[in-house]
């Protein structure tokens, strides 16, 4: 309800229901969780900068709170992670490695703890758990392989082989596990991230290819009549485990807020390069005069 309120009503009258609830609620920690939450995914609809800061000192504040007082590990767990993007948002580069850096590593003992996990239902017969927790696995592990290979590719924007390879390889995932229909958003970040690249090595061609990708899928995403996160006839264990989840299907902010960054995502100082070009204005167009329908 609070996401959808951001996306109709003035920011700062959701703010202040928000903060209202977070005083009412101030030891129920999923529920500040969930708040800050909605504070990250929604700074950025503040007047200016400076408000902007406070909101996200405000959200660091909340995480601190619960990492102080909060006794279930998986929360803070999860809190952690939300703590170091709210800092990354503020600036702290140094102070997400230091608070992550240990914990993200690559080669952590707890990164086996899936396959141990259906070994073990397997062993207790336990076999529809085996199975829903694999798919669940499965299909995590595919949206972070397009994630990571997102980062790569802006890692490595200087260098056209390495960043063309990582896109044939992540095209032919998405076709072969349907991504634009499973998780849309998922690859139109990546494709958006390959037409970057592309204008930042003056390949023009190739950057409207990725921007016209990118507009599928988001076009496709904000049309669907399912929720946003959902399974398909492959990842049949998904939905009832989505829909399990403290947000079910829905996206931690309203489909307008998404439909409005879309529209941003054209003004990228990159694509200055295209700012002439008769398929870029178009697609622009296109992209806005659909989401207007939606």
């Amino acid at each position: 309800d609070l996401a959808s309120d951001f996306a109709k009503n003035p920011f700062e009258k959701v703010i202040e229901q928000v903060q209202k609830l977070e005083k009412e609620y101030y030891s129920c920690y999923p529920f500040l969780y969930q708040l800050t939450l909605l504070y990250l995914n929604h700074f950025m609809l503040a007047g200016d900068r400076e408000r902007q800061q406070e909101i996200l000192e405000k959200a660091l504040h909340l995480c601190d709170h619960i990492l102080a007082d909060c006794k279930e590990i998986s929360i803070c767990n999860e809190t952690v992670v939300l703590r170091a993007m709210i800092l990354l948002q503020l600036g702290k580069a140094f102070e997400v490695i230091e608070s992550l850096e240990e914990i993200a590593n690559p080669v952590s003992a707890t990164r086996q703890s899936g396959g141990v996990m259906v070994q073990a239902y397997q062993v207790a017969g336990e076999l529809e758990k085996a199975d829903s927790f694999t798919q669940i696995n499965m299909y995590n592990e595919v949206l972070a392989l397009v994630g990571w290979s997102t980062e790569y590719i802006a890692i490595h924007s200087d260098n056209l082989a390495i960043c063309e390879e990582t896109i044939r390889r992540v095209d032919m995932v998405a076709k072969a596990y349907d991504l634009i229909h499973l998780n849309g958003n998922c690859i139109a970040l990546f494709w958006y991230q390959a037409a970057i690249m592309y204008c930042t090595q003056g390949r023009k061609e190739k950057a409207l290819t990725y921007m016209e990708n990118f507009v599928e899928a988001i076009e496709n995403l904000l049309t669907e009549d399912v929720l946003i996160f959902h399974g398909d006839s492959y990842f049949t264990k998904l939905d009832q485990w989505i829909q399990e989840q403290e947000l079910g299907g829905n996206p931690p902010r309203d489909k307008k807020v998404i439909r409005d960054s879309a529209i941003q995502a054209f003004d990228h100082p990159a694509f200055a390069v295209l700012a002439e070009e008769k398929a870029f204005i178009e697609m622009k167009e296109e992209i806005i005069c659909k989401i207007k329908k939606v």
